[in-house]
Order: structure tokens, then C-alpha cells, then sequence
């Protein structure tokens, strides 16, 4: 028992130096580019997922005066969004974890994202866009990415569906 600890209390330990070392390392970068006069970088977003978000997070707090917006991506989750209520519970979480203000939920348009293997339906991410809406508490949404939605889907006519449904449902 005692073995397991130490080796347990070792791999926190391990965690928590790289993902401070992440944190300082990415940072720089990130206040390089956004004080380089040629570059003239304004806008610094971060994507963070379930499996890294534990890094994402220490990289965010410690670097909070440069990093603009959190695209968290919803759709890259191990377990299923596959309710509303799920959405707005990891929305809700996700917001905890950052600032509510600049946390936009990702959907993805990649055909590996897509039913039947899908780990969030699109109806459940328009519903819970919609839903934080109406309670004025989505600062916008982050699609990723938009090339794969240039070819329509077999149930669609026309490129861009998606797209076209978040525009609408954010410009009201």
C-alpha cells in the first residue's frame, strides 16, 4: 500500500512539473508574439480538451493577461455530451475552470466527429448554444474545422450547414 502511494504521489508530482514547465514554456511564446511590433499579434486563443485541460488551465492562469478567449472542445470528450443537460453541465464546469466571458464551446465538422460515432450531437450543441444564449451567457462558439464542411453531408444539400445555423442563432 505504501508503495502504491509514493508511486502515485510520484506521478502527480511528475504531472504537475510538466504541466507547470507547459505553462511557463507555451506563455513566453505567447507574450513574445503578442509583443512583437512586426507581428503585431492582438487576439490569443487556447483549445483545450479533456485530456489536456489540466495544462491548458495552469497555462491559462498563469498567463491570463494575453490569452483572450478558451475554445474548449466539447466535442473531444471521453464520455458523450450527449444531452443537452450534458452540455450545459460541461459548459458550466469548463466556464468554473476558466472565465464564463470568454469561454466559447467547440464543435467539430471533422466526419470522424460525425454520427454515428458522434460524441456530441449537433442538435444538442445548437440547443445548448441556444439555451445560454437566452440567459445571456455564450460569448460565442468555436467550430472546428470549417474545411471539412465544404463537402455536404449525405442528409444535406448545401456546404456549410452548421455554419450557417450557429450565424443565425448567434446574430438573432
Amino acid at each position: 500500500m505504501a508503495l502504491t502511494l509514493i508511486i502515485l504521489t510520484s506521478s502527480i508530482l511528475q504531472m504537475t512539473q510538466v504541466s507547470f514547465v507547459f505553462a511557463r514554456c507555451i506563455g513566453e511564446v505567447i507574450t513574445q508574439l503578442k509583443n512583437d511590433n512586426y507581428l503585431r499579434i492582438k487576439i490569443v486563443s487556447i483549445a483545450p480538451s479533456e485530456t489536456n485541460e489540466i495544462h491548458y488551465r495552469n497555462l491559462f492562469w498563469q498567463n491570463e493577461a494575453n490569452i483572450n478567449w478558451v475554445n474548449y472542445q466539447f466535442y473531444n470528450q471521453s464520455k458523450a455530451v450527449s444531452t443537452l443537460d450534458d452540455f450545459l453541465k460541461l459548459y458550466d464546469q469548463v466556464s468554473r475552470n476558466y472565465k464564463p466571458s470568454i469561454v466559447l464551446p467547440g464543435v467539430s465538422t471533422d466526419k470522424l466527429h460525425i454520427e454515428p460515432v458522434d460524441k456530441m450531437p449537433r442538435e444538442h450543441f445548437i440547443a445548448g448554444c441556444g439555451h445560454l444564449l437566452q440567459i445571456a451567457s455564450l460569448p460565442g462558439v468555436f467550430l472546428w474545422n470549417a474545411d471539412d464542411s465544404t463537402i455536404p453531408l449525405p442528409n444535406e444539400n448545401k456546404p456549410f450547414v452548421l455554419e450557417d445555423i450557429l450565424q443565425s442563432l448567434l446574430i438573432g
